[in-house]
């Protein structure tokens, strides 16, 4: 996959694991009627599809216990993200140890640690943890972390792209504005950095012309 497919399907996955179904049906057909999808994002298009027709048929139906979030978290993606929604609807104080056992196993995928790190931020978790993915140890306070989507370099990238295409294209800022975002989460926890609007709107223009 290409940075413009990566950054769509990371806006959709964020779409869901916020319950924003109907923003992520829209970009699911948005991206699905393209004449021509490679099949291995066409696959997981469908797969992100049906997550959503079956988190909107659950519901409210959400893990209660925490040992079966945890096994969630094992699972497919579908049940990644259910138990990542069950988890943010939990105080996760009184399970905290376990959490931090979560951020150093293996067992778990670098977005999934990620967003235990999101969650912690919502909660204001004011005791240091260790946090290890792509082969780097981080210790980090998780209410100290910065958003990347509130730091500077992010918001200077998006108002280049805005100055560009506000006004005159603003299709091509959403397009844009999706590829920065999958970038400065991928680069999370670290500060964001090395995110350039021209190299951005470089990328979005490359996949526009394979249309």
């Amino acid at each position: 996959m290409n940075n413009y497919y990566d950054a769509c399907i990371a806006d959709i996955e964020r779409h869901i694991k916020d319950g924003k179904y109907e923003d992520a049906k829209y970009l699911l057909r948005q991206e699905l009627s393209m004449p021509y999808i490679p099949q291995d994002v066409q696959n997981k298009l469908e797969e992100l599809s049906q997550i959503v027709m079956v988190e909107n048929r659950s519901g409210t139906n959400y893990y209660d216990d925490i040992y079966e979030i945890e096994n969630a978290l094992h699972g497919n993606q579908q049940n990644q993200i259910k138990a990542l929604l069950s988890l943010e609807r939990l105080n996760i104080h009184p399970n905290f140890e376990l959490l931090k056992e979560w951020l150093v196993s293996d067992s778990f995928e670098k977005w999934v640690k990620q967003q235990l790190l999101v969650i912690m931020m919502s909660q204001n978790v004011t005791e240091e943890v260790t946090v290890m993915m792509d082969g780097e140890t981080y210790c980090l306070v998780p209410s100290k972390i910065e958003s990347p989507l509130e730091q500077e370099a992010y918001c200077e990238c998006l108002n280049e792209l805005k100055q560009v295409f506000e006004s005159e294209n603003p299709s091509m800022l959403i397009l844009c504005q999706e590829v920065l975002e999958a970038i400065v989460w991928d680069q999370f926890p670290n500060q964001v950095n090395n995110v350039d609007a021209n190299e951005i709107i470089k990328s979005v223009n490359d996949y526009l012309e394979q249309q």
